[in-house]
């Protein structure tokens, strides 16, 4: 069964809209018709339209602003540790390299700006013999304290969004350690 979609003049023969009520060419009265329309919608009003508009656009920059702050928000040195190993070099106030140690995560807690957990420090990454030691992650003191023979402090000032992977750091028994650089092992 097909829908009618328009009329037939019974005076000229010319196809008119189903919504005519008269022909379009002759004028002459065109018989009413029983079919529905099909496929017809009334177009939306401007009113309606700049409200979707608006909308999106309100969606669109709440969700720049939220991706944005996510960003920028401080995050902790530890927050991939676990995932990852980590190479960390030590430098002395001239950048002559004095040490490197390799730092494995084995747990993680994480409160708001705050982790603690355990990882391996090792001397080198291809045995994955270690110390196993108990650390710190603060964003309030803005620092990684790593309970290891020696005592490892890791200082930051502002890490926002993206990883920092250098510093200032303290490493107790080595007062010529002044800075390090931490590398992804992936």
């Amino acid at each position: 069964m097909s829908k009618q979609l328009s009329k037939t003049c019974p005076n000229c023969g010319k196809l008119n809209s189903i919504h005519e009520s008269y022909c379009t060419n002759c004028g002459h009265k065109l018989p009413v018709s029983s079919e529905k329309t099909v496929g017809y919608t009334r177009p939306q009003s401007k009113r309606q339209a700049m409200i979707v508009f608006a909308i999106l656009g309100l969606a669109l920059f709440l969700g720049v602003v939220g991706i944005s702050i996510r960003q920028n928000q401080e995050i902790l040195r530890t927050s991939s540790i676990n995932a990852i190993p980590f190479k960390v070099e030590f430098f002395d106030h001239h950048n002559h390299q004095v040490m490197v140690r390799y730092l494995k995560g084995e747990t993680r807690k994480s409160r708001n700006g705050y982790a603690t957990g355990t990882l391996k420090v090792m001397t080198t990454m291809k045995h994955g013999h270690g110390q196993s030691v108990s650390y710190v992650d603060s964003r309030a003191a803005k620092s990684l304290v790593i309970n290891s023979s020696p005592k490892m402090t890791f200082y930051y000032n502002h890490r926002y969004g993206k990883f920092n992977d250098y510093g200032k750091c303290k490493v107790s028994g080595q007062p010529t350690i002044k800075r390090f650089r931490m590398i992804k092992m992936d």
